[in-house]
Parts: C-alpha cells; sequence; structure tokens
C-alpha cells in the first residue's frame, strides 16, 4: 500500500494525508506514517523543496526515485534555490533545482 501526501487534501480510501513536507524532516515524515525504510517507488513534487527532500533523506531507500525538477532553467546549470524549509512556490519560475543538480 503506498503512501501520498498533500498540503490541502486527505482520502483515507488512498492513503492520501494532509501532510506539509519539511525536508529536514523527511525520514520522520515517512516513519510516522509507517513507511518501511526500504521501498519500491519514491515521487517528490512539492513545488520547490524536491531537491532538499531528496537531499535529507538518509533512513529510507527507495530503488526508484521520481523527482521535479526547474525545467525554466538551463540542464546544463547546477542550480538549486537556497533552502527554506517554509518555501511555497508563488507560481513563478522560481522553484526547485535544474536537471543536472
Amino acid at each position: 500500500r503506498g503512501l501520498l501526501m498533500d498540503l490541502w487534501r486527505s482520502n483515507p480510501y488512498i492513503n492520501l494525508q494532509r501532510q506539509f513536507v519539511v525536508p529536514h524532516e523527511i525520514d520522520a515524515i515517512l516513519a510516522k506514517h509507517a513507511v518501511p525504510t526500504r521501498f519500491d517507488l519514491l515521487s517528490i513534487d512539492i513545488d520547490g523543496n524536491d531537491f532538499y527532500s531528496w537531499f535529507f533523506l538518509r533512513e529510507h531507500r527507495s530503488r526508484v526515485v521520481i523527482i521535479e525538477y526547474n525545467g525554466a532553467l538551463d540542464a546544463q546549470d547546477d542550480k538549486v534555490i537556497p533552502y527554506d524549509e517554509f518555501f511555497s512556490s508563488d507560481g513563478s519560475d522560481y522553484y526547485g533545482a535544474s536537471l543536472l543538480a
């Protein structure tokens, strides 16, 4: 059974939990929701702190990771926005990390 997290919605039928993801707390958040330390698929799409959520992951490991990147940044650039644990996208191109990062 998988786990889905969303800031605004929850739905017990699909295990969608209402959760704000603070990147440096990602392992604790996954443990809180009884995610095993080894699992198959992790998809990160949180509009801003995707890179840092993966960076801070220490105790949990997945076989495959799908992670959002900022397509507005040149793929040859190694760029990441500065860490802000409470970052929230304003709808502009200022979010996340480049593909190379």
